[in-house]
């Protein structure tokens, strides 16, 4: 969100769900753009909104540019504990092919921050005062060690969820979709949203309210 010189107003940007590969026309002229998803490269459009608040920065059209991206995919080590507990072997039919793409996403993302953390400490990019990404994914949350803050509803769940890590493990292999049949597993992606967002809300405040920090952006 960027920040504007004259005031830290309330408009907020929204990017429609165009799902590729669309054609554009370029304005009149017999050009055209073709786009289409990148996932594989940069799955959660972090750097294209990065290079947006970089312009205003530039343009002194703002002062800092914070960046909250909410990541609720299927976390890439979900795959590893599957394939480790899996007993038959793979073949043509039955082979989890989304792992190749996997991998892909998560070398881009790798290089991706250390890129620009590396730009960083080299001082061509903005330091992490003014310009920051903090990244809010579900399974961040802390859970207490008795799980006195887990749902009622999941007390009683089997395989029951008797450890902090159990309760991660789970809320980890939730798929992302628009509607979720378990009870337990609505009112768990819940509440450790509220957490995560309540674990991240002091470097937040503290960024928007121009106080120093320690923690890096990547």
């Amino acid at each position: 969100m960027p920040c504007p010189a004259s005031s830290c107003g309330g408009r907020v940007g929204v990017l429609p769900p165009l799902v590729g590969p669309i054609t554009f026309r370029v304005g009149e002229e017999e050009r055209y753009w073709h786009t289409g998803d990148g996932g594989l490269y940069e799955n959660q459009g972090v750097e294209s909104l990065l290079f947006v608040f970089l312009k205003q920065l530039q343009d002194k059209t703002a002062r800092r540019a914070l960046i909250i991206s909410f990541d609720s995919s299927l976390p890439f080590d979900v795959g590893e504990r599957r394939l480790t507990r899996r007993v038959e072997p793979f073949s043509l039919w039955n082979y989890d092919f989304s792992r190749i793409p996997g991998i892909m996403e998560q070398r881009a993302s790798t290089y991706q921050a250390l890129f620009f953390r590396s730009l960083q400490l080299e001082g061509v990019f903005p330091d992490h005062q003014t310009v920051r990404l903090v990244q809010l994914r579900h399974t961040d949350a802390v859970w207490a060690d008795d799980l006195s803050d887990i749902p009622a509803v999941c007390r009683t769940e089997d395989p029951p969820l008797n450890s902090p890590t159990a309760v991660v493990e789970r809320i980890a292999e939730i798929s992302t979709r628009f509607w979720l049949a378990s009870a337990c597993d609505r009112q768990l992606l819940q509440v450790a949203a509220a957490k995560v967002v309540a674990q991240n809300q002091p470097e937040i405040v503290e960024l928007l309210e121009g106080r120093s920090a320690t923690r890096p952006s990547w």
